[in-house]
């Protein structure tokens, strides 16, 4: 009885002796200590109550089983007069106590319990998923209950829910597998086509920049309108032949030259290289490179390319940025929770639980807008002005980190507003 009185929300009502959940009294003579008993002639042996497989009971509104059937001893594992001597909410799982509670309020105002489940505890300490009907107590103070074992259900319940969740899971892999495939596909002729457009277009446009310079070299030095147009149509030809670089890059071949790489002294050398593109236009770069950065495995010129090509669009993307300000930060982790493996060949594969090195380069430009973000590394796709971009050079960066089997993606920092592009790259390995 004292366990029950300090149950959340049970109280025992002033000199009665009775016990009260929220209010609501369900108990009496608990002040002597002594439990009411129901009269002998409604506990007497009835067959149908002993042979039945469901668990049946009667219960007092003092928080004590008065009956109980061979079910509940065969279910639960106590002996039945460890059952009928202790408060019944005693068993009931501690999670469960105040909605069990609940119920008996409502039985004790006359509703009966339909369908009302909860756990209980058995004898080994497992839980038991019961389900009660049981009927509002009677002018004697008893309640009759029904109670069935729906823990194999209940069971069966989570194992379907837990394969529902699985096979969703499989599904979205499955997608974007396919995805991936057909991008790999659209990839593959992009760049058979690229190949070709390249070889055609490159051969013209030497030919056509030889004849401006020559031309160049007999035109009037007084007349501007002449010199201005040979100067547009030089600017032009550089700008084709940029875009059939990039067309030569996207289409070439996937062999790469992996090697350990110090990633320390590989930034070093990028940041030396584009010295006068950062000092040009006041970018203050910082490196935050975690300490004792292991090396990571690529070839070196391609990795090269990817930074120089990041950078430049941090650069030209912080244009109108007032103090624009570049960080590099590199670090080591061990992947989690890969949806699939990464890589076409077994020795490719990145899986849960292999050494990585994430590199982030992060500028404070007015970020990406929204609607550009999923459109980012498709080819010739640009949110530079007109005439700037050539819209292949991302698609050439993650091409190139795709054959190291790395990772890059591109959001935008909720604080500064900026872009952020991370890199996830393999662990050379000692």
């Amino acid at each position: 009885p004292a366990l029950i009185s300090s149950l959340p929300g049970s109280t025992r009502l002033r000199n009665t002796g009775r016990l009260s959940f929220m209010g609501s009294p369900v108990g009496t003579n608990l002040g002597s200590g002594s439990r009411e008993t129901a009269p002998t002639g409604i506990l007497s042996t009835d067959p149908f109550f002993e042979l039945s497989l469901d668990m049946l009971c009667i219960a007092g509104t003092d928080g004590y089983f008065k009956r109980i059937n061979p079910a509940f001893t065969r279910i639960l594992g106590y002996d039945p007069k460890i059952l009928l001597s202790r408060p019944f909410v005693e068993f009931v799982h501690p999670e469960d106590v105040q909605a069990t509670i609940q119920e008996i309020q409502r039985l004790d105002s006359g509703q009966p319990t339909v369908m009302f489940e909860n756990r209980y505890l058995d004898s080994t300490g497992q839980i038991r998923w019961i389900q009660w009907n049981a009927s509002a107590p009677n002018a004697d103070g008893l309640i009759y209950a029904v109670a069935r074992d729906i823990t194999a259900r209940k069971r069966a319940e989570d194992d379907l829910r837990k394969n529902a969740a699985e096979l969703e899971n499989s599904n979205r892999q499955l997608k974007a597998t396919q995805e991936q495939l057909i991008q790999a596909e659209k990839m593959e002729s992009v760049g058979r086509l690229a190949a070709g457009v390249a070889h055609e277009v490159k051969n013209p446009l030497a030919l056509l920049l030889l004849g401006i310079n020559y031309l160049s070299s007999g035109v009037d030095p007084n007349d501007p309108n002449v010199a201005e147009i040979l100067d547009e149509m030089t600017q032009a030809i550089t700008r084709a032949d940029r875009i059939v670089r990039g067309l030569v890059n996207f289409s070439s071949e996937n062999q790469l030259q992996l090697c350990p790489i110090d990633l320390r002294a590989l930034l070093g050398d990028v940041l030396l290289m584009m010295r006068h593109e950062l000092t040009k236009h006041s970018v203050r770069t910082e490196l935050k490179l975690e300490k004792d950065l292991p090396p990571i495995l690529a070839d070196r010129v391609r990795i090269e390319q990817v930074f120089v090509n990041l950078i430049t669009n941090a650069i030209q993307a912080m244009e109108e940025t007032g103090e624009p300000r570049l960080v590099i930060r590199a670090r080591q982790e061990t992947l989690q929770d890969v949806s699939r493996d990464q890589g076409a060949r077994s020795l490719d594969h990145l899986r849960d639980g292999d050494p990585v090195v994430v590199i982030e380069i992060i500028d404070n430009g007015p970020g990406v807008p929204a609607e550009a973000l999923p459109k980012l590394f498709d080819p010739f796709f640009t949110t530079k002005a007109t005439g700037v971009g050539t819209g292949l050079g991302l698609t050439v960066v993650r091409r190139i980190i795709d054959l190291h089997r790395g990772f890059i993606a591109i959001r935008n920092d909720p604080k500064t507003g900026g872009a952020v592009v991370s890199l996830t790259l393999k662990q050379a390995q000692p």
